[in-house]
Order: C-alpha cells, then structure tokens, then sequence
C-alpha cells in the first residue's frame, strides 16, 4: 500500500516535468520511506493521546529514536509487520507507564 502510493506519488512528480523520469524509482523509494515514518509518528501520537501518556512517549520516543540511530535493531520484513511491531512496543510501554508507574513513586507522582 505505501509502496504504490510512493510509487503514484513519484510518478505524479514526473508528469508535472517536477522529476527527471531517470531519477523517479529514486524518488518513489525515497517518498516510500518518507510515507512510512509520517504514518508510524502518527500512529505514536495517536496511542499517546489515548493512552494519555503524552509527555512520557514523547521521551520515550526520542530516546528509541536516538538509540535506533546509533544502535541499530530490528528491521521487518514488510511496512505492516514494522506498523505492527511499533504498535506493540508502543502499547507495552504506554501499559507498563499507565499501570507500573502508579505502583512505584519513584517512577510517577507519590500518593
């Protein structure tokens, strides 16, 4: 789905005489990477906002993003299977902050 839409998008972007037609499969994988980490922060923020753990996945989400960076880690197979992983790592963290942290003031506000 992200593929064909970086894919339409680039396209679009050579019939407008924006790109070069030599240099469309350059600018497809580079909208396709664009489109893929649009969606993710999205998704982020939409949990965030659920979860009302806002401030605490903003953090968390700098420091994943610094240590990806430098790190490295998992990569999926397919734009879904990382849609999905991020998912998962995002409602883990938003439950652990929801529920751990208001058993351990050190961690959340004291009671």
């Amino acid at each position: 789905m992200i593929s064909k839409l970086a894919k339409n998008i680039a396209h679009f972007f050579v019939v407008q005489k924006i790109v070069e037609e030599s240099r469309e499969a350059i600018y497809a994988y580079g909208m396709e990477l664009l489109l893929s980490d649009v969606l993710n922060i999205l998704i982020v923020l939409l949990i965030a906002l659920i979860s009302h753990t806002f401030p605490a996945v903003i953090i968390f989400t700098a420091v994943f993003m610094g240590l990806r960076k430098f790190v490295g880690g998992y990569h999926a197979n397919s734009h879904l299977s990382c849609i999905f992983t991020l998912v998962a790592v995002m409602l883990t963290f938003s439950y652990g902050i929801c529920n751990v942290s208001e058993k351990y003031a050190w961690i959340g506000p004291a009671r």
